[in-house]
């Protein structure tokens, strides 16, 4: 009878152990499942980027772009965008995932720095071109109020001179309308000074052009 007692003693505690043991896999697949189930909301501050988010809460970029459904692999977000962000697996992320996220984010960074400086160099071209031109029609307006008063029939019976920039005839070649007054006069000033305002530069110093 001792004998009985005693092996159904440690049967006993063998199941007892097996319990417990049986319990504790148990809570610990429960509290795995919970882990993983925990899902954090994120809110995207200037200069976060999905790496960084993922590793400050132990998650994978990967992970992130997923749950998030997020284009260009994930190297675009914006402030205050709210991200689910959760634990990952607890594989480490490939290094070929984040040197394709790094040389991403890296060309859309230059790309954007490239575009604002373009857009900026446009507009102060623009702005600049805008000036030369309002200048080269003011030189010009003076330069023809000097010669004929602004008259497209004045006519200097000395030289023959004819219009409103006194062209001699042999360059009006026998049209004397406003039109090829104002196309002669341009052509005739860029060939021989550049610009209207250095035509008016020359005048100055010298009465005529």
């Amino acid at each position: 009878m001792l004998m009985v007692g005693e092996t159904q003693s440690h049967d006993t505690a063998i199941a007892t152990t097996q319990k417990s043991n049986l319990n504790k896999t148990y809570e610990k697949t429960n509290f795995n499942k919970n882990k993983k189930k925990k899902v954090k909301l994120v809110r995207v501050k200037y200069g976060d980027t999905t790496w960084d988010i993922a590793q400050k809460y132990d998650s994978s970029v990967q992970q992130i772009v997923n749950d998030n459904k997020l284009e260009n692999g994930g190297n675009l977000i914006h402030v205050n965008d709210e991200l689910k962000v959760r634990p990952h697996s607890g594989k480490s992320v490939p290094n070929s995932i984040q040197q394709k996220y790094d040389s991403s984010r890296s060309n859309y960074d230059s790309s954007q720095t490239a575009n604002v400086n373009d857009s900026t160099s446009i507009n102060i071209n623009k702005e600049t071109k805008s000036i030369f031109l309002s200048n080269e029609k003011e030189a010009k307006e003076w330069i023809a109020q000097r010669e004929s008063g602004g008259s497209y029939t004045a006519r200097n019976p000395s030289s023959g001179a004819y219009g409103r920039y006194q062209l001699t005839p042999d360059k009006l070649q026998g049209d004397y309308s406003a039109a090829n007054q104002e196309r002669t006069a341009d052509t005739y000033v860029k060939a021989r000074y550049g610009s209207w305002q250095n035509a008016k530069q020359f005048w100055m110093v010298h009465n005529w052009y």
